[in-house]
């Protein structure tokens, strides 16, 4: 699932506080903002750390076999957006 997509399963009412009936609920309440908020923190680190990563080379199926990696079923292989086009045998 693609960050900030919806899960197929949960239902925005299914999120929705019916009442505000307790102490506890104004704690869990909090606890989840703090969440969030050390979360968001996070992203400028996050961010660079992956441009940090996508910068780097990627590894081709020739370093994988000399390396004796076994290879990737077929069912689990999803190709690089025009690797196959440019010539190279990339997997992601």
């Amino acid at each position: 699932m693609l960050p900030g997509a919806r899960s197929p399963d949960l239902r925005e009412d299914d999120c929705r506080q019916q009442s505000w009936t307790s102490r506890e609920d104004t704690v869990e309440l909090r606890e989840l903002l703090s969440v969030l908020r050390r979360l968001t923190d996070l992203a400028p680190a996050q961010a660079q750390l992956l441009d940090q990563e996508c910068a780097e080379p990627l590894i081709t199926v020739d370093e994988l076999t000399s390396a004796r990696v076994p290879p990737v079923p077929d069912s689990r292989r999803v190709l690089i957006s025009g690797a196959r086009a440019a010539g190279q045998d990339q997997l992601h």
